[in-house]
């Protein structure tokens, strides 16, 4: 098993707390949303680039725990890979803390292997969570958004509520 020691800030009834939390389980949630019609876009839009969709949706893979970064940047092999953005569940001391990350992945592995492309690229992670307690009251209010660099200019990637 190959465990990753990461530097989190936790946010909770005492304020901000850092502590050096150890995460021994990395599993990537696939193909999901709670917008059916999103989703089925986002099955689209892989299909056009050659990936197969899983038989169920959603679909979950394991990966290496060592994978995860919360560094301000990512080495990657070749130029087709890309991030998006996404919801990170942390299971800590009892309880259950969410954060913002990205699964980033090579897109040309994942024509051929999902689980494989899933190994192949560090998923950066912010490094601030909050308690899912407080958090989902006002879920169905938060809004996450990606950007790219397009041509030199800071370009909306990704919006997702």
């Amino acid at each position: 098993m190959s465990a990753r020691v990461l530097p989190l800030l936790l946010h909770d009834d005492s304020g901000l707390t850092r502590r050096n939390v150890t995460v021994d389980h990395l599993v990537v949630a696939g193909w999901t949303g709670r917008d059916r019609a999103a989703v089925e876009l986002h099955i689209k839009e892989l299909g056009a680039l050659g990936v197969k969709p899983p038989a169920t949706t959603p679909i979950f893979y394991r990966a290496s725990a060592a994978r995860l970064t919360i560094a301000d940047s990512i080495e990657v092999l070749g130029d087709a890979s890309s991030g998006e953005g996404e919801f990170v569940l942390l299971q800590q001391d009892g309880r259950l803390w969410v954060g913002a990350g990205s699964d980033h992945t090579d897109r040309e592995v994942e024509k051929y292997g999902v689980s494989v492309s899933k190994q192949m690229c560090d998923k950066p992670i912010a490094p601030e969570f909050w308690p899912m307690v407080e958090v989902a009251p006002h879920w169905d209010k938060l809004m996450l958004r990606a950007y790219i660099a397009e041509k030199g200019k800071r370009v909306l990637y990704q919006k997702v509520r």
